[in-house]
């Protein structure tokens, strides 16, 4: 999974360390959470008499110091009942892009014979990139009487793509006297997933040839070009009985047989290269995974059939578009993407280029023009497929990258505006 793949020493950022920390997350915890701010102000003034008590022996500090002492560790043994074991149930949480924030219910149920105040839902733990919106505030419960259920509503915000889990959630509650959190945690894991974020782009043209796929697309596919009724002819061994025309049949008294143009259509392929080496700048995949989103949703709202081949410790192969699959499906498996330091290239030739004859076209994302991509789209050209070529590169490429008039080519540079592309100038045949 792109954002919760193992961490390794060379990936890890100092951001990622403090997340991850056990003790640092605890005292983040402690203060953020469980102290209230009538909390936080009590230890502030009893660590203010506790230095000045240590300064100027002198003065009695220590009994303003031992007051919020007691005072603090009361309102933490009254916590402890403040917050009976409730039932907590997270809904299902819909896809979204990144950047967008995410909404579902928590439901809360009082198991208990007594009522309970305060209640504050909050999520125990949040994956790294999931934070809360700003200036959003945590739901709370005044009052949840005995066997009562209540929904509330969270909001989340999510900054990249990937496949996320919430591991825990937990009710607190400062009653009575609003200094403490007590704390009930509840381990309930809920995955989600949270899709690239991209720019719709209202054309993009790719040369193509209407092919013939012979077998299953007709039978699978609902939309685009059916079987059309040309003539008819007599009987042959092997021929469908169901396509007996019956009138004629009457007439000849012989069997005769409906005779229909086989199904043409428009079949694409889309590359999506994840060799990268640079592990701590993954920007250029990230805009290369947005990119490939982009000519994925606009070539599904042309009805073809797109072939997504995503390349990464193996090569992943899905079939969308005519009624096959939706986009959501791509975007599934876009979200899950994440960089390999490198691609076996003559394997990957070995898995496209048997299927290079079923393609009217390829669309390839690639982070760089080098001497291994550039043979990989030569041996396409000698299959006879057109390509478009798409390089998301912030430096040179290896290669420069060839000039062609008719558009085939493009360099896209991570943060470029890429919502018009350029159209394809060559000839479809």
């Amino acid at each position: 999974m792109n954002q919760n793949r193992p961490l390794t020493l060379r990936s890890i950022t100092l951001d990622e360390a403090l997340h991850y920390s056990y003790v640092l997350r605890w005292m983040r915890n402690l203060w953020r959470r469980r102290l209230t701010s009538a909390g936080r102000a009590c230890v502030w003034l009893m660590l203010f008499f506790g230095l000045n008590g240590a300064i100027s022996l002198s003065l009695p500090m220590y009994i303003p110091w031992s007051f919020f002492f007691v005072f603090l560790v009361v309102t933490r043994l009254s916590s402890m009942r403040a917050v009976a074991p409730v039932r907590l149930t997270r809904m299902p949480i819909s896809p979204v892009s990144a950047g967008r924030e995410i909404s579902y219910d928590i439901e809360v149920e009082n198991k208990t014979n007594r009522t309970l105040h305060n209640l504050e839902v909050q999520e125990w733990y949040l994956p790294y990139h999931v934070t809360e919106p700003k200036g959003w505030e945590t739901p709370t419960i005044e009052t949840l009487a005995p066997g009562e259920k209540v929904r509330v509503r969270m909001r989340l915000l999510c900054s990249k793509r990937g496949a996320y889990t919430l591991p825990r959630m937990a009710v607190m509650s400062s009653y009575p006297f609003g200094v403490w959190r007590g704390v009930f945690r509840l381990r309930q894991e809920t995955s989600f997933l949270v899709y690239p974020a991209f720019p719709q782009l209202e054309t993009f043209d790719v040369p193509h040839t209407r092919q013939y796929q012979p077998g299953g697309i007709l039978l699978s596919s609902q939309v685009g070009d059916s079987s059309e009724f040309m003539h008819t002819r007599e009987y042959r061994e092997g021929d469908n009985p169901r396509h007996i025309h019956w009138p004629s049949f009457a007439r000849q008294n012989k069997p005769i047989v409906k005779v229909y143009q086989e199904e043409f259509f428009v079949r694409l392929a889309l590359f999506l290269d994840s060799e990268w080496g640079n592990l701590r700048d993954d920007e250029p995949f990230e805009t290369a995974v947005s990119v490939a989103a982009s000519v994925a949703d606009v070539l599904s709202r042309q009805d073809y059939i797109i072939d997504l081949f995503a390349v990464g410790e193996e090569v992943h192969h899905f079939q969308a578009g005519r009624a096959l699959a939706h986009l959501e499906n791509i975007l599934e498996i876009l979200a899950c993407q994440y960089t390999v330091s490198s691609i076996v290239w003559d394997e990957l030739s070995g898995t496209l280029l048997p299927q290079a004859n079923q393609f009217s076209a390829m669309v390839l994302v690639l982070l760089n023009w080098d001497k291994k991509r550039e043979a990989l789209v030569q041996k396409l050209h000698v299959q006879g497929l057109a390509t478009r070529v798409l390089l998301i590169r912030d430096s040179e490429p290896t290669l420069p990258l060839p000039q062609a008039a008719d558009g085939s080519y493009r360099w896209i540079k991570p943060g470029e505006d890429w919502s018009a592309l350029p159209a394809y100038r060559g000839a479809s045949s």
